[in-house]
This record gives structure tokens, C-alpha cells and sequence, in this order.
């Protein structure tokens, strides 16, 4: 019982410091390169234990981000939630890629989810 909260907790927390790392102030010359942090935590959580981190939890996470970013809202939950559905759906494929096919697949994930942040705005 204890190992489940502490999962749970350790979820919570590294999804917090990712959306902390989506907030912090950048240079100019860098901020174009900053990496989405909250999606790849996701996407990892989503990997590592589908069906405790799911769509639902993506979109929470997403609105959150609008919040904290000052977008239009539904904007990044919108766009999590897909990506995440993508993910949670072929979870078993993904976890048996090589790891650089791993990392092509997480690649397009984070192409798309721009693509769809940039189509709704």
C-alpha cells in the first residue's frame, strides 16, 4: 500500500517540476530551444504506467499549462490529450522500439503536438 502512494507521489512531483522547468524565465538566444518538459514527463509516466497516467491526466496537466503559460485555454490540454491517447494506445509497440527508434517516435510526438498548438492558434 505504501509503494502505491509513493508512486503516485513521485508522479505528482516530477510532473511539477516539469511544469516549473515550462515557466522558468530563458534567454532569448535559448528559449526557442527549450525542450517541453511537462509533455515528455508524460510521455514517459504514459510509457512506464499507462494505465496510471492517461489521457485524463494529460488534459489536467495540459489545462494547468495554459494556465500557468497565459494561453488561450484548452490549447496545450487539447494538444496533451491527443498525444497522450496516441501514446497510452501503442504503449506495448513503443516500449519495444531500440532506443533510437524510441527516440524518432518521441520526436514526432513533440512534432505533432506543436503542429496542433499551432493550428488551433
Amino acid at each position: 500500500m505504501a509503494v502505491k502512494s509513493q508512486r503516485g507521489t513521485l508522479i505528482a512531483l516530477t510532473i511539477f517540476f516539469g511544469m516549473v522547468l515550462a515557466i522558468i524565465p530563458m534567454p532569448a538566444a535559448i528559449a526557442p530551444y527549450r525542450p517541453d518538459w511537462t509533455l515528455l514527463i508524460l510521455i514517459y509516466w504514459t510509457l512506464a504506467l499507462p494505465y496510471r497516467v492517461n489521457v485524463g491526466v494529460a488534459w489536467l496537466c495540459g489545462f494547468l499549462l495554459d494556465v500557468l503559460v497565459g494561453s488561450i485555454l484548452g490549447v496545450h490540454a487539447l494538444a496533451c490529450g491527443i498525444v497522450i491517447y496516441i501514446t497510452a494506445s501503442n504503449y506495448q509497440k513503443i516500449r519495444n522500439f531500440s532506443w533510437m527508434q524510441q527516440s524518432l517516435v518521441i520526436g514526432l510526438f513533440l512534432a505533432l503536438y506543436h503542429l496542433i498548438i499551432f493550428w488551433i492558434s
